[in-house]
């Protein structure tokens, strides 16, 4: 119907990316609904809530997620729960849940979508660079996945489950693996907010991996990137990344300088230490050639505008306390 408001599903819309992504459909005049499990935090949606539809709701439960599909009716469908790492665990717990919660909720919400009516047109999966490990870099979409925890292999797990699916769905289904995040309302466990919490504190942090080089992607690149998916769902999977990966020192000193701080404050590990992921960076030439699409925020520029977000946030903290 002609005029008729762009109906939207934002699966985990009050997290990081999330809330993000809610914030840029209710801009755009989307009738937006948000999917959150019943003991989350809508901090990020504070200044939002009377411009959406909330519904608590566990992606374990089936008949929950048909009612809310039926009543939100959404055209297009962001899921964006991106879960926690789990601790490795000696019984395997952390495989089990992951398989049970992760790639069961997702395929729960995948089945969901099929069964509406309508169903969507079209499904956009938030996955991470995370699904390719210690391979070499930069990543692109048709290298074999090394996935090196519980997490990763769960991320894996759902990107071939959407692909194998794929033909039997009545939607596009896009997975969108992700360089890793960082902007405003980010949680204070991720390194970027960490370093610029106590850059702005004055307090030491140490920088246990810091010759690691990972590809940074400031939040507003990934909504916009994902939004071009969900406009032009092409290819089962695409990388939205910077193909850019500073060192974690580089990163911290860039970050201590911004809040002219003092570099004797940054405690750094060992140059070589065992493990991980000493190259974390993706290739963006897929989305480019098929979405036009490239990151548009620097990272100097995307670190400011981080800080002064938070740097504010603390201001008023200090003047309600």
């Amino acid at each position: 119907m002609s005029g008729e408001r762009a109906r939207t599903l934002i699966v985990g819309g009050a997290g990081f990316v999330g809330a993000h992504m809610a914030a840029r459909r209710v801009v755009a005049g989307d009738d937006v609904h948000v999917l959150v499990r019943s003991t989350t935090q809508l901090g990020r949606l504070a200044g939002l809530r009377d411009r959406l539809t909330i519904h608590a709701v566990g992606l374990d439960s089936r008949a929950a997620l048909d009612r809310v599909l039926a009543e939100a009716r959404p055209q297009t469908v962001y899921l964006l729960t991106m879960e926690d790492r789990r601790a490795p665990q000696p019984d395997f717990a952390d495989a089990m849940l992951s398989l049970s919660a992760d790639v069961g909720g997702l395929l729960n919400i995948i089945a969901a979508c099929a069964a509406a009516s309508p169903p969507p047109r079209v499904v956009v999966r938030a996955s991470s660079l995370a699904e390719y490990g210690p391979i070499a870099a930069p990543y692109d979409e048709a290298q074999q996945e090394m996935p090196l925890n519980s997490y990763a292999a769960a991320l894996v797990a759902g990107t071939c489950y959407a692909r194998m699916l794929a033909p039997r769905l009545p939607f596009a289904l896009v997975t969108a693996r992700l360089a890793l995040l960082y902007g405003p309302q980010q949680s204070d466990r991720f390194l970027v907010s960490q370093l610029i919490g106590h850059a702005l504190a004055g307090k030491r942090i140490a920088v246990l991996r810091p010759f690691d080089r990972r590809d940074l992607m400031h939040v507003d690149d990934a909504v916009s990137g994902m939004e071009a998916l969900a406009e032009r769902p092409l290819a089962p999977i695409v990388n939205l990344a910077t193909g850019h990966a500073p060192t974690m020192l580089e990163v911290a000193g860039r970050i201590f300088e911004m809040c002219s701080a003092d570099m004797g404050l940054l405690d750094l590990g060992p140059r070589h230490p065992p493990g991980g992921t000493p190259d974390f960076r993706g290739s963006g030439a897929l989305a480019q050639r098929l979405l036009g699409w490239r990151p548009s925020i620097a990272l100097d520029d995307g670190l400011a505008r981080t800080i002064r977000s938070y740097a504010e946030s603390r201001a008023r903290a200090e003047l309600a306390a």
